[in-house]
């Protein structure tokens, strides 16, 4: 299930929520090792082909955390947002993959191995473009939420901060982690347009190009939402390492 298929890391970004100034946030340890390479032994032990890591800011603290894994580096170029980072990724893909695995450096430390195969599973069963994995949680303050119509077919996704009321009762979130088709993600990324306020082009993005166009988007929500950890201030990071250290649920948050 996983041949022809490449997993590619998100870990350029800058970390100036948790202050990272020296060091990339996604080598922050948990549990005595750098989270990064939590998401990179998972791969492995997936089976998946090919792993890229994207890397920018505080690069060879990334490199550091990850020696020796079997790992090809990207380095995102200037402009900004994960939908370039992801671009400068797609690069280094061998071009006998076709199926991408996307992830975040620092939310998905606690991925199990099983869970790269549900997703795989599920986006192959519906012949989707792109497949986005959501869980549900009980609180999703400052998460997107995923909009699902009457016959739970996706609508899009709705961050918070331009949500309505109603759609931030919403317990779906979008965990960040995508399955794409290669043929479709290299079409489609460069759609993504710049965001006004920040300046920066987002992946999540991706889901209203794809839509306009009638491409195949689908959800496929996990049952369990304690695989998801984001980790972007101090107070969540300290919660993580009590998580990994202790194997305690904390509220994806």
């Amino acid at each position: 299930m996983t041949r022809n298929v490449a997993a590619v890391i998100l870990a350029a970004g800058e970390g100036t929520r948790i202050k990272a100034r020296r060091k990339n946030k996604v080598a922050y340890k948990l549990a005595g090792k750098p989270m990064i390479r939590y998401t990179a032994e998972t791969l492995e032990r997936a089976g998946i082909e090919e792993i890229v890591v994207v890397v920018k800011f505080a690069e060879k603290s990334v490199r550091d955390a990850l020696k020796g894994e079997r790992i090809i580096y990207a380095r995102q170029k200037d402009k900004k947002g994960t939908a370039p980072a992801l671009e400068s990724g797609l690069e280094a893909v061998s071009s006998s993959i076709e199926q991408i695995l996307v992830m975040y450096g620092d939310d998905s430390a606690f991925y199990p191995a099983e869970l790269f195969q549900f997703i795989l599973t599920d986006h192959r069963k519906h012949e989707s473009d792109v497949t986005l994995l959501s869980i549900k949680v009980p609180n999703p303050i400052g998460l997107g939420r995923i909009l699902r119509g009457g016959s739970g077919k996706v609508m899009g996704i709705v961050e918070e901060k331009v949500a309505t009321d109603a759609q931030k009762e919403i317990k779906e979130i979008n965990t960040g982690c995508y399955c794409f088709r290669r043929d479709f993600i290299e079409k489609r990324i460069g759609e993504i347009k710049i965001n006004p306020i920040s300046q920066e082009y987002y992946l999540t993005d991706i889901v209203e190009v794809a839509l306009s166009h009638g491409d195949k988007v689908h959800v496929c929500l996990y049952p369990d939402s304690s695989i998801w950890h984001g980790i972007n201030d101090r107070s969540q990071w300290a919660k993580a390492i009590r998580k990994k250290k202790f194997g305690k649920k904390e509220d994806a948050s």
